[in-house]
Parts: structure tokens; sequence; C-alpha cells
């Protein structure tokens, strides 16, 4: 298989030692790519559009939490819910690609409530890394699911950021909530 862009040509050989060679053929990566054209923080009732316009795309296919959107098909959609947005997307020769992912959060931020944009890795496994907050003495950390079920809710020290553990969460999408008493952070991750 094929698994970079380039040149490629095949020699083919007998047995009786006669060979040949095939024309050159260029192959590409057919790799869909989205993006935002404003905020994906903001309050209910506003939206942000989420674009994709990967060359040689025939058909799209907007997804939110990995699930169908009915009706969206077109290279750009108006994302109006929070969620992980992604487009399934086919080139002329029929491959399929899978866009990257924008986590839209439909959320009016209170004062002193700040988004978390450092959780990785993506999706996690056993741990994951929360960047981009103080060193205070003592953290609150909540994990709920996206059905608003509390899944953890313990105290922690800023040190247990890095490599907290979430080996006994079951596969989904997960919101995060850090609060230090007078400020909180907010954030989501993917446990794979």
């Amino acid at each position: 298989g094929v698994f970079q862009a380039g040149n490629y040509r095949v020699t083919v050989t007998t047995p009786q030692g006669c060979s040949a060679t095939s024309p050159i053929s260029k192959v590409s990566i057919y790799r869909s790519k989205i993006q935002a054209a404003g905020p994906v923080v903001f309050c209910a009732g506003d939206s942000v559009v989420l674009q994709n316009f990967t060359a040689n795309t025939v058909t799209r296919q907007w997804q939110l939490n990995n699930v169908s959107i009915p009706g969206a098909t077109a290279p750009v959609y108006a994302a109006k819910q929070s969620g992980l947005y992604r487009v399934k997307s086919t080139n002329n020769n029929g491959c399929i690609s899978y866009s990257n992912q924008i986590d839209v959060n439909v959320n009016c931020r209170l004062s002193g409530t700040q988004v978390i944009t450092e959780i990785y890795p993506v999706p996690a496994t056993d741990f994951i890394n929360i960047g981009l907050l103080p060193n205070s003495e003592e953290l609150r950390i909540r994990i709920t699911d996206m059905a608003g079920k509390l899944i953890k809710d313990q105290v922690i020290n800023a040190a247990s950021l890095q490599n907290f553990p979430i080996a006994g969460i079951a596969s989904g999408i997960y919101l995060l909530t850090i609060n230090d008493g007078e400020e909180q952070w907010t954030g989501k991750f993917i446990r794979e």
C-alpha cells in the first residue's frame, strides 16, 4: 500500500528475466480539514460558521459528537449547540476522510470562568494533561459526561493536573470543570 503522497511507478520482472516499467503515477493523500470562521465559545442563540473547502470534495456530511447531522452537507455549517464538530467527506475518487474536530461551547462565560485550551492527548486513554492553570494549593476537579452525570469529583493540587488518571472512565466525551475557590476553568476531553 501507499501511505504518502508522491510519484510512483511499478517494475514487473518475469521469471525469465524480462521486465517492464509502468508510467509514473502521481499519488496524493486526501485529508479533509475544517476551520471556524469566528469564536467557538458564545451565548445561546448565537452560532459559529464552520467551513470545509477541501479540494476535490464531492460529498460532505457534518457530524456532531460523531453523529451525522441530518441535511448538513454543504461546505459551511452554522453550529448552534455545544459539542465536537467534524465533517466526513468523500473525494472524486471515492476516498473518505474525517476532518479534524472543533469544540464548540455554547456557554455565556460568567466572570472568572475561563476555557481550558490545552487538554491532551486527543483522544486520551489512561491519563490527561491539563495546561494553562495557576499553581493553587487546592483545586476541585469535576468530570461529567455530556448528559450532565457526575463521573468524578475530587480535590487535588496543581501538580496532579499532569497525568491525571482517567483509566476507569468509559469511552466518550466529557466535560471537565476545575475550581480554586475564586476562579473556574472548563474544557472537554475525549476518552478513547
